[in-house]
């Protein structure tokens, strides 16, 4: 703390003597702490009008909000110049923590059964919706990409590992160790890439979902009983239940690959989608070309383009084909609703089913 010389002093100062109390606007110069902050100008207090500015580095960073600390806060300790860019929002939540005009967004998305799991900002990984298994509760952890099966999530760590929460009947929440770069949540298991380019999967595998093909691969993605994956060359594979051709991959090479219920979609170098598997919803009767991106929910599929609006086929029963009118940088498909983060400001949008509050995405 800073101090005064003699008496503490508030915003006014009082002095009693034989002749009554009088009031004395405080003096800077004199070394009182006219805001009340602890620090004079004396002390070196850069604004003794404003008590948020002063020496204290309460979050001990060592930087003042005298020196531009714009988050000095106790609740900030160990966050090195938290909010740099001074636009309200702390370091851990802006997307550019660089620039005033960028605030908060989100990072990463995922859509389950009944739930939503996100990226925040930096990596705080939410969940909402169903949480009947504990799908929707992640630990405290910090994620870089998180997935939302059925009744079960999962989500790579800043450093690599895996974690999982949430139904682990069959073990699908029983990750392997190590370090990986992508992960997929189904229905009853999970398959990720490891640091060396191969999958590993765990869970039920009465189907072979989780028996997956030796080689390096870049892309996985899984379905309900079902697994699939992209190689270097951009060559399909799938694995596990296939008696509605879901597993029968095409022979063009791909560059996304995006796993449904019982269907699979994936996008060509040239912006177009191909989508195999069930199709007694139209799911895999793809609508439209130039796309940039493609996602695959339970009935149905969806692709978005890179300046324009994302555009939805197959079963509509919960006005899952009902997109946002915004443009999407990215976006995926659960099994009732679809979730999507817009291109411009980083913000999360979600449509369709909102039985369990799937759709309805928390505040930043």
């Amino acid at each position: 703390m800073g101090k005064t010389n003699g008496l503490q002093w508030g915003t006014l100062a009082l002095l009693c003597g034989i002749l009554g109390c009088v009031t004395i606007e405080p003096d800077p110069e004199s070394g009182v702490d006219a805001d009340g902050d602890g620090y004079s100008i004396e002390d070196g207090d850069c604004d003794d009008t404003d008590p948020t500015l002063n020496l204290a580095d309460l979050d001990q960073d060592g930087v003042d909000s005298c020196a531009g600390d714009c988050n000095d806060t106790l609740d900030a300790v160990g966050s090195i110049h938290d909010d740099a860019d001074c636009d309200g929002t702390r370091t851990a939540d802006d997307c550019d923590d660089a620039d005033a005009a960028v605030g908060a967004c989100w990072r990463d998305v995922s859509a389950g059964y009944a739930h939503t799991c996100a990226i925040k900002g930096g990596s705080e990984a939410l969940c909402w919706g169903d949480n009947g298994s504990g799908q929707a509760q992640p630990p405290t952890e910090q994620f870089l990409h998180v997935s939302a099966g059925s009744f079960h999530s999962c989500g790579i760590t800043l450093e690599g590992g895996i974690e999982c929460w949430g139904d682990n009947e069959w073990g699908q929440s029983t990750p392997p160790p190590g370090v990986f770069t992508a992960i997929s949540a189904g229905g009853t298991h999970s398959c990720a890439i490891d640091s060396v380019g191969q999958i590993q999967c765990w869970g039920w595998n009465l189907l072979g979902q989780t028996d997956a093909p030796d080689g390096i691969f870049t892309h996985v993605s899984t379905g309900e009983d079902h697994s699939g994956a992209l190689d270097e060359s951009g060559t399909a594979n799938c694995w596990g239940w296939g008696e509605l051709g879901q597993t029968r991959v095409p022979r063009t090479p791909l560059v996304e690959l995006a796993s449904g219920q019982w269907h699979n979609c994936g996008l060509t170098e040239a912006g177009k989608i191909l989508c195999w598997g069930a199709n007694e919803f139209g799911q895999s009767d793809v609508q439209g070309a130039g796309y940039a991106g493609v996602s695959a929910g339970g009935e149905y599929s969806c692709g978005w383009r890179s300046s324009e609006l994302a555009h939805c086929w197959g079963n509509d029963d919960a006005m899952q084909l009902k997109t946002p009118g915004v443009a999407l940088q990215t976006m995926d498909s659960g099994e009732y609703h679809s979730c999507g983060i817009t291109k411009e400001e980083g913000k999360l949008l979600c449509w369709g089913a909102n039985d369990k509050g799937q759709t309805t995405v928390p505040s930043l």
